[in-house]
């Protein structure tokens, strides 16, 4: 069976009238200087929240009685969970 004529070759054996799609990347999205400001944004919390355990751990650990536990683990659980 040969292509007829101005069909292309290409295209034999496809259904006739059928949607070709193609997909493409968004123009809009983060740019670098705002990924770049995200990833450092990203590392001084992760930073920060390392320093609270260090310390909150340590807090607690110093901790004489059940009050001063539940109070040093709250103070720590506020401090790293405070928007930034």
């Amino acid at each position: 069976m040969s292509p007829g004529a101005g069909e292309d070759p290409g295209q034999r054996g496809s259904i006739a009238g059928a949607i070709s799609l193609t997909i493409t990347r968004p123009l809009t999205g983060l740019t670098r200087i705002e990924r770049t400001g995200f990833q450092i944004m990203l590392l001084v919390k992760f930073v920060a929240s390392v320093i609270v355990i260090i310390s909150g751990s340590g807090a607690v650990v110093r901790s004489g009685n059940d009050f001063d536990l539940i109070v040093n683990s709250l103070a720590a659980v506020f401090i790293v969970d405070i928007p930034a």
